[in-house]
């Protein structure tokens, strides 16, 4: 018994040290965060930067490459069944003659030492197509998973990419509040030295500074919005950085018109969307399985074979015989009572290719929206430009005069201050003009499946 009990200890205690531990962290299920991205202090960081950036880094893309390794895990099992499997067998039994078999080796003689080895194979030559339509319905789905992956990779540079028009947007009302809130301080000193030499009343300068607060207040909402808008970025992009860089101004866009018509472009993208590519590869899959779950009802005919030899002490001192054997042979499999198991295969399958329908066509409606209402938006944000444009100039001029017509006493605060609310909504106007195209723009290049 102590001899018996050493080995088994011993065997245990080597599967114990090779079996994979747990790395720390993973205990308790948590995984360290990936390091921050190291960019240049002076560096400025463009969009095509940022989008690099989280196609590198972004855990929804690290899910989706998953995804399709794993679907092409699947494909390669489902097509291993093609091919003959062979498997080799090892079998020991030491023990007194007349021992109760033991299982796995059943059929064999005990004796006071035997043991045997065999190689056994199994192929499935023919099955009416079933098989070749698994393997069919598994390579659809990783074409579709690859697919996916390239419809996850746009969807998360379209996503960086409003982050980064955000921040560039708030960067710019920032910037744009800040000049305001520099000239109403001199609005402000001016409003003051007139007050005090009794050239205005005390009613400029209140209101002079009345303003200048309300600008200052708007300066540091936008300073808010633009720190919440520059975490979305990061947040975007999967990753942190290690300081903020300096963004892109987009005050020189050079806005283009679609050329083509909404209907061109429509159709261009039910060819090239990979989210339509997906929906017709897993249409293809659900098809190919449902014709499976139908060629199960008819026969499966399989080979099988094995060879090997077989030790016995007890016997070889009896007979004379070689303990050598082999066999080949086959059989036709036909199923005539299942339980209702092969109908339930053939009912999910269908099922699950009208599911794929509904899907297809759900999915080209919304692909054929995004374009036609992401195509509107461009020519609209287009325009907007062009009348902020115009109405940008004419408050400029009209705020240049107000205030001229204040430093020469011919007007007062109230005129100017109209001015320089209107100067204000005319930049601010254009700032959101030139935001709306950009991401409008990108949303359209999205809804044509370009990165």
């Amino acid at each position: 018994m102590r001899r018996t009990l050493i080995p088994v200890l011993a065997l245990a205690c080597l599967l114990n040290i090779l079996s994979p531990k747990a790395e720390s962290g993973e205990k308790n299920g948590s995984i360290s965060p990936l390091p921050p991205v190291t960019l240049e202090e002076s560096s400025i960081l463009t969009v095509e930067d940022a989008v690099s950036i989280a196609l590198t880094h972004n855990p929804r893309l690290h899910q989706a490459q998953g995804n399709t390794r794993s679907a092409h895990a699947d494909y390669r099992i489902a097509r291993s069944e093609l091919f003959p499997k062979a498997h080799a067998i090892a079998l020991g039994a030491f023990g007194p003659p007349g021992a109760p078999a033991i299982n796995g080796l059943n059929g064999l003689v005990t004796g006071s030492r035997t043991f045997g080895t065999a190689v056994n194979v199994v192929w499935t030559p023919f099955d009416f197509g079933q098989t070749w339509a698994e393997v069919k319905s598994a390579k659809a789905q990783f074409y579709a998973q690859e697919d996916w992956l390239e419809a996850t990779r746009l969807a998360i540079a379209l996503r960086v990419k409003e982050a980064y028009y955000t921040v560039q947007y708030q960067e710019a009302l920032v910037s744009l509040y800040k000049d305001i809130l520099k000239n109403r301080a001199m609005i402000s000193r001016q409003a003051k030295e007139f007050a005090d030499k009794g050239l205005r009343s005390m009613v400029d300068f209140e209101m002079a500074r009345t303003l200048e607060a309300q600008v200052r207040q708007q300066w540091i909402e936008a300073l808010n919005e633009r720190n919440v808008s520059y975490a979305r970025l990061q947040e975007a992009m999967g990753t942190q950085l290690t300081h903020e860089p300096s963004l892109q101004p987009f005050d020189a866009i050079s806005p283009e018109m679609p050329a083509e018509s909404a209907e061109h472009y429509r159709l261009e993208a039910l060819a090239m969307r990979p989210e339509m590519k997906a929906v017709n590869q897993e249409l293809l899959a659900a098809r190919q399985k449902l014709k499976a779950a139908q060629r199960g009802f008819l026969p499966t005919t399989r080979f099988v074979g094995g060879a090997g030899y077989i030790h016995d002490d007890d016997e070889l001192e009896n007979t004379d015989n070689d303990n050598r054997y082999g066999a080949f042979g086959g059989f036709v499999e036909q199923p005539l009572y299942t339980g209702g198991e092969l109908k339930g295969y053939v009912e999910k399958a269908s099922a699950g290719q009208s599911i794929q329908n509904a899907r297809q066509q759900e999915v080209a409606l919304r692909v054929a929206t995004e374009v036609v209402e992401s195509y509107t938006r461009v020519k609209a944000a287009i325009e907007k430009i062009s009348l902020a444009e115009q109405t940008l100039r004419s408050a400029t001029e009209a705020h240049r005069l107000a205030q001229r017509r204040y430093q020469l006493e011919l007007g007062d605060m109230a005129q100017l201050s109209q001015a320089d609310i209107q100067l204000i909504e005319a930049r601010r106007l254009m700032t959101q003009a030139r935001y709306e195209y950009l991401l409008s723009q990108a949303r359209f290049e999205f809804a044509l499946g370009k990165l």
